[in-house]
């Protein structure tokens, strides 16, 4: 399936052309995979409602930003982020954008709020992000906090094992992992309840998620509350090989064509490789 799909990304690259504009005066970046699928898709519709969970500040390795910074008049928005320091910045950061929302808070998985017991988000505390040496900053030119706030999880020891890679900016020295992380209680909703809060999303066309290995739980959750946009593209790099075995099979059960990127997958619904409209 895999390469049908690539095919397909093929014959879609061809029809756009090999370039979007980016950032710099006269700079052109090839197009990624996403955004070729998101371009291409755009043919079909007018506005593309698309829902990030764990969007961070919203700027540095975001797959869609650039997307929708061509073109901000057709794309609405539904940007989820739990971290209250992290979330204002995004906001700050997309207040250019004539159509975006917020929220303030994390997606849980199973259950109903009345149900389910909540877990806490386990992060680097803040008062250290700027103070650890971070390689990944430094390569992607973006600011230390964005790495260090990068991977709060319901998952301790997920936190645990990312910061343990870390030093001192000042000294080099090993961090005291115990001391540089907490837990936090915070607001959590399930798809379906935040659906329920931003009904304009009634119709979800493209679900982007970045949630720190518990990928594959959102589109289990996803699957349940009967939310199957078009396209799903999520971070596979901290799921096991049986987690991401599992939920590619419930994918491909439910219509999706899917394909590994690397660090990330795209899944597509068979219905658009298939519809006419997409003239290939």
């Amino acid at each position: 399936m895999e390469v049908g799909f690539r095919s397909f990304l093929l014959r879609i690259h061809r029809r756009l052309g090999r370039v979007l504009q980016g950032g710099g005066v006269g700079e052109a970046k090839p197009l990624s995979e996403l955004e070729m699928l998101l371009t291409f898709y755009m043919g079909q519709k007018q506005t593309l409602d698309i829902v990030q969970v764990g969007a961070n500040d919203g700027l540095g390795g975001n797959p869609i930003n650039r997307f929708v910074s061509k073109y901000p008049k057709r794309t609405r928005l539904l940007l989820c982020e739990p971290q209250l320091e992290i979330a204002r910045l995004l906001v700050q950061n997309f207040g250019w954008h004539p159509d975006v929302s917020v929220f303030e808070g994390g997606i849980a998985v199973g259950g109903d709020s009345s149900s389910r017991a909540e877990p806490l988000l386990w992060r680097v505390i803040p008062d250290v992000w700027e103070r650890i040496e971070s390689r990944y900053s430094r390569r992607n030119k973006i600011p230390s906090f964005r790495a260090a706030s990068g991977f709060a999880s319901s998952k301790k020891s997920h936190v645990i094992k990312h910061l343990s890679r870390y030093r001192w900016k000042t000294t080099g020295g090993k961090i005291n992992v115990a001391d540089a992380i907490e837990g936090l209680r915070i607001r959590w909703s399930t798809i379906r309840e935040l659906l329920d809060l931003y009904p304009d999303f009634a119709q979800v066309d493209v679900l982007v998620i970045d949630v720190e290995g518990l990928d594959d739980k959102v589109i289990l959750s996803a699957m349940e509350a009967h939310v199957l946009p078009p396209i799903v593209f999520f971070e596979i790099k901290h799921l096991s090989d049986e987690d991401y075995l599992f939920v590619s099979r419930r994918l491909e059960e439910h219509g999706y064509v899917l394909v590994g990127l690397g660090s990330d997958a795209i899944a597509i619904k068979t219905l658009i490789e298939e519809n006419p409209a997409f003239g290939l």
